[in-house]
């Protein structure tokens, strides 16, 4: 007869611990319920309920409703919102972003640093010195966060915590190891930011295609973000978009070549005829809604439109996240993303009112990096 295995009790705490942590992220709530929504016994609940009020992550706050049996109120408890606190920080060509919010997701402060100015200035200080404005705001010390989650514009190997290819040219030499050393003690992990942004909201099945200084596409299904081999997957800069130029990768017709930033200020350039245009001149043209370049850009976005369509048809998302300044600065490029994608996928597996447009705006990412680390947290 083989022998049974029995798990480690400390094991067995720590996941009825964890079970117990995310019913109380949900709401106040009382011993008695805890025990009947989690289906462990009183005494259980009730010695993980004393564990977590000595470590301060919970704490009591009042009393419940009256028992319909008759007895005593019920005492209730929270989690304590000032125990641990989370850092995002999001890297862009234009700025970094940072963030910080509470266990339950508030935002308690936010600040910016140009990611340009001072050049001396490694990318790594300057993440440091964004951390310490940020928590001279809140009035937090270093040792009260939990974890720091890093985005960046870049492919990302996260098992060894390193940028493989990025186009933002402030990230080459960029010391994970060196930021570590200099936050102490607390975790600093770094991933790309269209995964982030797509973890941060916490979907089970979705993908998520954003513009920003490339184009990047992340894929999360039954919960799990697929990165594949070498942690390049979702890279879409070199995906053949039926493009006719020449890629700097060697390749004829990428991705990068149609939607890419030097992508649209060409071809502003071209419908303008003038050489000294800026991607800002491209997205104020397109706020000013003119129509010509609108219809110049459709035509780029067209491939990007079947790709997503055939990519609904592979993976049944319940949800698309798109975002993209071009989206920002004219709503009519989302809609007609939508519209036409819904060409090249059955309507019986996908929602059309399920894509949803994520603006690139201020913290957006950085916020969700911050929302990540926490659903981390209840993961522990």
């Amino acid at each position: 007869m083989s022998e049974i295995k029995v798990g480690r009790p400390t094991v067995m705490r720590n996941v009825n611990k964890n079970i117990i942590l995310k019913i109380i992220r949900k709401k106040s709530i009382s011993k008695i319920e805890l025990s009947r929504i989690s289906g462990l016994k009183p005494p259980t609940v009730s010695n993980i309920i004393n564990e977590l009020l000595l470590e301060d992550t919970i704490e009591y706050c009042g009393k419940g409703d009256i028992n319909k049996n008759g007895g005593p109120k019920p005492d209730l408890y929270k989690l304590n919102n000032k125990k641990h606190f989370f850092v995002g920080i999001d890297i862009s060509r234009k700025k970094i972003n940072g963030i910080i919010v509470d266990i339950e997701e508030n935002i308690i402060a936010r600040d910016f640093t140009d990611i340009k100015i001072d050049e001396s200035v490694s990318v790594t200080k300057k993440i440091v010195n964004l951390i310490n404005m940020l928590l001279n705001k809140s009035g937090l010390q270093l040792e009260k966060i939990f974890s720091v989650t890093i985005s960046v514009a870049a492919l990302v190997n996260v098992n060894e915590s390193k940028i493989i290819e990025s186009d933002i040219p402030e990230l080459n030499g960029f010391d994970i190891k060196q930021l570590k050393e200099s936050l102490a003690s607390v975790e600093v992990y770094l991933d790309n930011d269209i995964n982030l942004l797509l973890m941060g909201y916490n979907f089970e099945n979705a993908l998520c295609i954003g513009i920003r200084s490339g184009i990047g596409l992340g894929i999360i299904t039954n919960g799990t973000i697929i990165r594949g081999e070498k942690g390049v997957s979702g890279n879409l800069n070199h995906y053949y978009a039926n493009g006719d130029k020449l890629c700097k990768c060697g390749n004829i017709g990428c991705f990068e070549t149609v939607l890419g930033e030097e992508a649209l200020i060409e071809l502003l350039s071209d419908y303008l005829k003038n050489d000294n245009v800026t991607i800002q001149d491209f997205y104020d043209t397109l706020l000013r809604n003119d129509t010509e370049l609108i219809s110049r850009v459709e035509k780029s976005l067209y491939q990007l439109a079947v790709f997503i369509g055939r990519m609904i048809q592979i993976f049944n998302p319940t949800h698309i996240l798109i975002g993209g300044e071009i989206f920002y600065y004219c709503e009519r490029l989302f809609d007609y993303i939508v519209s036409s994608s819904s060409e090249f996928y059955n309507h019986r597996a996908f929602d059309k009112d399920n894509f949803i447009k994520i603006q690139f705006q201020d913290e957006t990412i950085a916020n969700c990096a911050a929302r990540y680390a926490v659903n981390e947290y209840f993961k522990l």
